[in-house]
């Protein structure tokens, strides 16, 4: 498996084909594809059902891993007879592109359900892992982390989304984070304005104005509303003494009718004052493959967002559900015992996305808070300890953040918007090598009765129920809720 396999075909899910190429993408000590690979079969059998014509996938809805089991009946195109969506480009008969785009769709309800999404949702539905979104604001000449966690209060009368504002950064800032995020090896993202164009000329703006806008994109070899992988960040010193900030970005459509032709393009004549050994580090060729390199400048003049995936391996996992009502605040909280010094933490809040199977409520507005438990606090609510961070409130089916953990206890519980009733799950994720004791906890309507719960019993500290839970504790591959769609 390669990056270069995925052809977007017909349909308008460049969003699906960047998460997915996003993933296949090479990581040390570890061979292509292992990622995708972990979706497919069951028990490790990665051909399980098919001698029936089967095959059996693993997604990630609403925080909890589900089977969907498809057939590799194809759309085909009438007179060709090839396959009308998204296939293997480089191998006609492999069938994992199709297979899993044909998993997504029974999903999402139908393939046409697949036209416009997110690529960071497509890669937490593959990965279980939170994402962080980022704006480039024309305007101000920011990057805007709009999900990032950040310091904050407790006070819920200032719990607005006009308040919740994002975290901003300049290029330079957001270049050296880029940089860290690329060792990480996480999966980052980007995309180019589609209909909303209010990042380039007015909201009011005619259609003249946007066909321009998509010619003018079209001659630098970009497209309009359209999402792109980022593979790789570098800094590189040129011959005639200049430093380039640049990034490696691949387009779905894996040709060279989606290739950057602006500076560092393909073909650009800066690429002769790059050293050799340099162009050979940065994989450097001038292939038809849709891969190409931009500066950082002109990343921030084209694109209009993007985003980036903490995609942890060999993870530990506590999942819980529960069900939040309308007049109690926030209802759940999970108790962090960690031993290991900058430990690698990630949580997600999810909830139903608003579309797709089991779509019957509304997008609740979520946010997750951090607390450090001091010497002497109590488990009476989750206002006891110091506040360490928060992340904005967001109308969106994944809310999270990653972070590393110092030594300590710690209290981390999600709330939701004006306390609407509705179902979420809470999911923390420790790296390897990580000693952290993970306990989930309810919260009464009586605070100072609040305890943690014992095996197999419910909480028996309130006089009320604010909400049922079903706790789970799973390590790697075994937090599966086989469930088929």
């Amino acid at each position: 498996m390669e990056p270069n396999d995925t052809d977007q075909g017909a349909l308008g899910n460049c969003w699906l084909m960047a998460g997915i190429a996003g993933l296949v993408e090479e990581q040390p000590d570890q061979k292509n594809g292992y990622r995708i690979k972990a979706l497919f079969g069951l028990d490790g059998n990665l051909t399980y059902g098919n001698d029936v014509g089967a095959y059996v996938n693993r997604l990630n809805r609403a925080g909890v891993w589900k089977y969907v089991v498809v057939d590799d009946y194809l759309p085909v195109c009438d007179k060709s007879l090839k396959p009308m969506f998204a296939t293997n480009k480089q191998e006609d008969n492999e069938l994992w592109v199709a297979i899993l785009e044909k998993a997504f769709a029974k999903v999402y309800g139908s393939y046409g359900n697949l036209q416009n999404g997110r690529t960071l949702q497509a890669v937490t539905e593959m990965t279980q892992d939170p994402s962080t979104a980022f704006v480039f604001d024309k305007a101000t000449e920011l990057v805007r982390l709009s999900d990032a966690a950040k310091p904050g209060s407790w006070d819920e009368e200032e719990d607005s989304e006009d308040e919740d504002g994002p975290l901003e950064m300049n290029l330079d800032s957001f270049f050296a984070k880029l940089t860290q995020w690329d060792e990480q090896r996480f999966v980052m993202c980007l995309s180019t304005p589609g209909k909303d164009m209010s990042g380039y000329m007015d909201r009011k703006a005619e259609s003249h104005e946007i066909a321009k806008l998509h010619k003018m994109y079209q001659r630098m070899g970009l497209e309009t509303g359209h999402a792109y992988t980022l593979l790789g960040v570098r800094r590189v010193n040129a011959m005639n003494g200049n430093e380039y900030r640049l990034l490696q970005i691949r387009n779905p459509w894996g040709n060279a009718r989606g290739e950057f032709r602006g500076d560092f393009g393909d073909n650009s004549p800066l690429w002769d004052q790059i050293h050799e050994h340099d162009k050979e580090a940065m994989g450097y060729t001038k292939q038809d493959d849709g891969i190409f390199w931009m500066t950082l400048n002109d990343v921030f003049k084209y694109f209009c967002r993007g985003g980036v995936s903490f995609v942890m391996d060999s993870k530990s996992t506590l999942s819980c559900r529960g069900l939040c009502l309308e007049d109690f605040g926030p209802t759940f909280a999970i108790h962090l015992k960690n031993n290991t010094p900058g430990a690698q933490i990630t949580t997600m809040v999810s909830q139903i996305p608003a579309r797709g199977k089991g779509s019957t409520q509304d997008l609740l507005g979520l946010k997750l808070r951090l607390l450090q438990r001091r010497d002497g606090d109590k488990y009476e609510c989750p206002t006891n300890g110091h506040h360490i961070w928060e992340t904005n409130c967001l109308l969106r089916s994944d809310v999270g953040s990653a972070f590393a953990l110092e030594k300590g206890e710690y209290i981390l519980t999600a709330a939701t918007r004006f306390q609407r009733r509705g179902k979420f799950t809470l999911t923390v994720h420790t790296g390897p090598n990580v000693k952290c004791d993970m306990q989930p906890f309810k919260i009464g309507r009586d605070c100072s009765k609040a305890r943690f719960l014992n095996a197999g019993k419910m909480f028996s500290g309130c006089t009320h129920r604010p909400f049922s839970i079903d706790v789970r504790c799973r390590v790697h591959e075994d937090d599966v809720d086989q469930y088929h769609y």
